[in-house]
């Protein structure tokens, strides 16, 4: 969801302070739709007000140690969760440093700062505030009005995709290099009524695709990617996620679109009959869960890699040149880039911010994204003993083998969906930043 470009500062009086109109506006309270409400103690320090913004953007601020600065963290979150409003309930008790810095914040992040103060006229921090900076005033009922309307840009409500095939789907048998663009060659060896199923999920998808390219005229390549991300993470099997790619790609492609029609081609020529895809959303899911909660966007990050990647070897080198600013792409230390699940990317948009703000001269490519005390970057021991500080369950991010993505209990599908991002879909060579 895009910020929006308004970056002016709106000053609501209300001297009424209805109980009901604050109750609605936390009901309204949104992140995923980027409203949020922030109702900081009138007693807080400038530190107080940095953590009850954390807490307002749904972190954890007490995890943070003593060493941490937290106003640096209330940035990064602001920019990666793209926020459209921020409210500051309460304006009234606020400072003016406070206040000035959580202004400042809106502004370099792009979203607008309402200032919600239960008086008739602005204090004097508030009234010091304004005097140098573009603003205007609301009422209460304006900004509930607002609140209620969903962004006119909203994506969020979900692609409406067709559930899994369920756990019995038909195997597909490895094929052969040169037959990978063919629904036939997908299905060959299996029986009429398997092959018949096969034929049905493909034609969906393909339908699926071409109706998505119908609602959405020119869409960017990493939009093009989102969407096979949605049509194939639902399958319950590798073997039907593989037919639904496959399908959506070759429709894409007959569109004119320059996709690889051999993107999958390392998944195509082995056996996934055997694969559990679930166990894949569930990590997703849990590690996002996680990842959610951590203020600090160096341990939210770690969270993610280690889903992602499973090995601490591997985690430890990614650098910042291997994150794309959205958090949409990373690459492996040999250069494969791997698509990231949307409910992971803001933890590394907010840790790539933090490192690379755009204000400052861009970093050393090699500088690694989680920092540490060899050669720069976390030990395999640091990344363990951080993990199961932050309760990260083993099954998580320790892998069974290095080849566990296509055999044994880490098999889940992972490969097939790492597939979809713009840079392999188009064979883009460029950076991923």
């Amino acid at each position: 969801m895009a910020r929006t470009a308004e970056r002016t500062v709106t000053l609501i009086l209300d001297a009424g302070d209805e109980l009901a109109d604050l109750e609605e506006l936390r009901r309204l309270h949104s992140r995923p739709y980027g409203q949020i409400l922030c109702e900081p103690d009138p007693t807080a320090t400038r530190t107080g007000l940095a953590h009850h913004l954390l807490a307002a953007l749904g972190k954890h601020p007490g995890d943070l140690t003593g060493e941490v600065s937290p106003w640096p963290l209330v940035e990064c979150h602001l920019k990666a969760e793209r926020v459209r409003d921020l409210v500051l309930a309460r304006a009234q008790t606020l400072t003016y440093a406070g206040v000035r810095r959580v202004a400042d914040l809106a502004h370099n992040a792009g979203i607008g700062l309402w200032l919600w103060s239960a008086t008739e006229r602005p204090t004097p921090a508030l009234a010091q505030l304004l005097e140098a900076r573009p603003h205007k005033q609301a009422t209460v009922g304006e900004l509930l009005q607002r609140w209620r309307r969903l962004p006119p840009d909203h994506e969020l409500d979900g692609l409406s995709v067709d559930p899994g095939a369920g756990p019995h789907y038909p195997w597909l048998t490895p094929c052969e290099p040169e037959r990978l663009r063919s629904r036939t060659a997908l299905a060959s060896g299996l029986t009429a009524p398997a092959r018949r199923r096969v034929a049905e999920t493909w034609v969906n998808a393909s339908d699926w695709t071409d109706a998505w390219l119908q609602d959405n005229c020119e869409p960017t390549r990493q939009k093009v990617a989102d969407a096979l991300h949605a049509l194939v993470a639902v399958g319950d099997t590798a073997s039907e996620q593989i037919t639904r790619a496959q399908a959506a790609i070759m429709t894409l492609h007959r569109s004119g679109a320059p996709v690889s029609r051999t993107v999958l081609q390392r998944d195509l020529i082995h056996r996934y009959g055997e694969s559990r895809p679930h166990q894949w959303r569930d990590a997703v899911s849990r590690a996002a869960e996680l990842a959610d909660q951590a203020a600090d966007p160096h341990d939210a990050a770690l969270i993610v890699l280690s889903a992602i990647f499973r090995d601490p070897y591997t985690t430890a080198r990614v650098r910042i040149a291997d994150v794309t600013r959205d958090g949409a792409i990373v690459r492996t230390p040999w250069g494969l880039p791997h698509a990231v699940p949307p409910p992971l990317r803001a933890p590394l948009a907010a840790q790539y911010h933090r490192l690379h703000p755009e204000t400052a001269p861009p970093p050393p490519l090699h500088q690694p994204l989680l920092s540490g005390t060899t050669r720069g970057r976390m030990t395999r021991p640091a990344i363990e003993r951080a993990l199961e500080r932050l309760d990260a369950p083993t099954s998580l991010w320790k892998s069974q083998g290095i080849y566990d993505e296509f055999e044994g209990p880490g098999l889940d599908g992972r490969t097939i969906l790492a597939a979809l991002n713009p840079i392999s879909l188009f064979n883009e060579n460029d950076s991923p930043s």
